[in-house]
């Protein structure tokens, strides 16, 4: 409770983080407290942050759940920020926990004030500022939310993510074609492969990136530039070879698209 009480006003005053880690909170969390409805009130995002980082505290060694449901919100919003995700997708493999996680407390204590979207994006936002505060001596920037956006009844057709063996340039148009980033932005929200870890049931690909897939910090980029990076190929479960970056046997985790950012 008494983190909970002195959260706000911790994030103000902490000392800003390095350029790129800033910049890429910046990317995933949008800033300014902005009341969309008569209903939903500041003290609702409050209850909301404090029982998210309660789920994310308790879903086990390394926090699963905070990684769990950045990658859900961004997946969301590859559609439009709606509150609905195509589990026919394969790219959406994986996604099936958190929401069922995230729609039991929705619908218990936040439907009557804010549409599934916004409680999705906003549960994002707050996951992000959770991988922040784990960082040991870290800081946050003063962190807001605006509300406002509607649920989906159908599935749209979002565009493809970036195949995960291609080059810079997929990611740069990806990003470019989805949200309108720019390449420099395109490189920093990379960097939320800091958190948690692939599985192969899921995207293919296994392992974490870096060793504390629950703190959000510069070591996806740290690690890209410093480590000794080669090529391994293991066999999936349903009989697949699978091709990844490791910095040795069973370490670590880059992707053909990690790896562009820094060789190319």
């Amino acid at each position: 409770d008494s983190l909970c009480s002195s959260v706000s006003i911790a994030l103000q005053y902490l000392p800003m983080l390095r350029l790129r880690l800033a910049r890429l909170l910046h990317v995933l969390v949008l800033v300014s407290f902005f009341i969309g409805t008569a209903a939903f009130t500041a003290n609702n995002l409050e209850n909301l942050r404090c029982r998210v980082w309660d789920f994310i505290d308790n879903s086990g060694r390394n926090q699963p759940l905070l990684a769990q449901i950045v990658r859900l919100v961004f997946h969301d919003c590859v559609g439009g920020c709606n509150g609905l995700v195509n589990f026919d997708d394969h790219g959406n493999a994986g996604l099936s926990e958190p929401v069922d996680i995230l729609q039991s407390l929705y619908e218990e204590e936040f439907a009557s004030v804010m549409s599934r979207a916004d409680f999705w994006a906003a549960a994002g936002g707050w996951a992000v500022v959770k991988g922040a505060a784990n960082n040991a001596g870290g800081a946050v920037p003063p962190v807001s939310f605006f509300a406002g956006r509607n649920d989906a009844t159908e599935h749209r057709v979002a565009p493809h993510l970036p195949n995960p063996h291609g080059g810079i340039e997929q990611v740069v148009d990806f990003f470019a074609a989805a949200f309108d980033f720019e390449e420099r932005e395109a490189v920093a929200i990379m960097g939320a492969h800091t958190l948690g870890r692939a599985r192969p049931e899921a995207s293919g690909f296994r392992n974490t990136w870096v060793r504390n897939a629950h703190v959000l910090d510069n070591a996806y980029y740290q690690d890209l530039m410093d480590m000794s990076w080669h090529q391994h190929t293991f066999i999936r479960q349903d009989g697949i070879r699978n091709t990844q970056w490791v910095h040795g046997p069973g370490r670590g985790l880059m992707l053909n698209a990690d790896v562009a950012l820094w060789k190319d």
